[in-house]
């Protein structure tokens, strides 16, 4: 947690006014976001794959997925891997 205090200290002292320093921060937060739900996603597909591997099944490959999400005021992408049998 305290890097990330540290990341937009950083943020607010470097951005030159108000509005840049507001676009800098939503940008930052849509990308923390963005990557804590890859990995919550990526946890989850691990654990499912775990699971098929003790029932028998055999994992032929590993995919590559993005996920759009979409509000009124921004939108963005999460890449992330998908194991597929």
């Amino acid at each position: 947690m305290d890097s990330i205090v540290a990341e937009i200290v950083k943020i607010m002292k470097d951005s030159k006014d108000a509005i840049s320093r507001e676009e800098c921060i939503w940008r930052y937060f849509t990308d923390k976001l963005s990557q804590s739900v890859a990995e919550a996603l990526e946890i989850i597909d691990a654990d499912v794959a775990e699971k098929y591997k003790q029932k028998g099944y055999e994992i032929a490959r590993c995919d590559w997925r993005t996920i759009q999400f979409h509000n009124l005021i921004h939108f963005f992408s999460v890449t992330v891997h998908v194991i597929q049998n």
